[in-house]
């Protein structure tokens, strides 16, 4: 390759990587949950993909984190326990407003993984490590603050 083209060929692999990430970056706005005046760290699953893994896989959650799963439409969901290595608590969220929860779901049960289904519509669902409602006196109908 000619060496005055090297410096060119370099320029353009860099700009095209920093379009390719400005195009499909996506930045959380929502980090923080506060309920009952307590404030959560979340993870974001607002895609397809990552609504898929969840909590899977991982071997622990800190107890001030819970994942937000955003949809883009209210509607009846369900979540199963697989590859979960830890009991989790479910807020099922419309908009602002707890409309059910589920606590101290398990991973198994019977043998089978473990499913919990919204008995609402809904379109933002938190789960925490188990015993997070508990701990915190969350009930149907408290509100939550995104930040």
């Amino acid at each position: 390759m000619n060496k005055h083209l090297l410096p060119l060929f370099l320029l353009i692999l860099i700009a095209s990587g920093f379009l390719i990430f400005k195009l499909f970056y996506k930045p959380s706005i929502i980090s923080r949950a506060i309920i009952n005046g307590q404030t959560f760290k979340l993870l974001i699953a607002d895609t397809p993909q990552l609504r898929n893994r969840g909590l899977s896989y991982r071997d622990s959650l800190s107890r001030d984190s819970g994942m937000l799963f955003i949809f883009e439409k209210k509607d009846f969901y369900s979540f199963w326990m697989n590859e979960m290595k830890f009991p989790l608590d479910f807020l099922w969220i419309n908009d602002e407003t707890i409309v059910d929860l589920d606590e101290n779901i398990q991973v198994y049960t019977d043998g089978g993984i473990t499913t919990v289904e919204s008995s609402e519509s809904v379109n933002k669902v938190l789960e925490f490590n188990s015993g997070i409602i508990k701990e915190y006196a969350i009930k149907k109908g408290d509100k939550i603050t995104f930040k």
